[in-house]
């Protein structure tokens, strides 16, 4: 797994339960021969974003993470 670009931004104001987070991740997965090390398959740089109101750091960050993740394998299964 590569991950190119990670990137947790907050806005808004923590003490009134009123901060937005915006989660953006690029991710690949790449699959390797076990054997002669060589590349067998690479799922492409996949792209995710979202905002997340009255939310906290920890639940963004696992959001965007399970669907990127999600979309990765998602390429790995039409291949297969």
């Amino acid at each position: 797994v590569r991950v190119p670009s990670f990137k947790v931004r907050s806005y808004g104001e923590y003490s009134r339960q009123s901060q937005l987070f915006t989660a953006t991740i690029i991710m690949e997965f790449i699959v390797y021969d076990g054997t002669t090390n060589t590349e067998v398959w690479n799922s492409g740089p996949v792209s995710y974003s979202d905002n997340f109101e009255n939310s906290n750091e920890e639940t963004a960050i696992r959001e965007v993470l399970s669907i990127a993740v999600r979309r990765c394998v998602d390429r790995l299964q039409q291949r297969f």
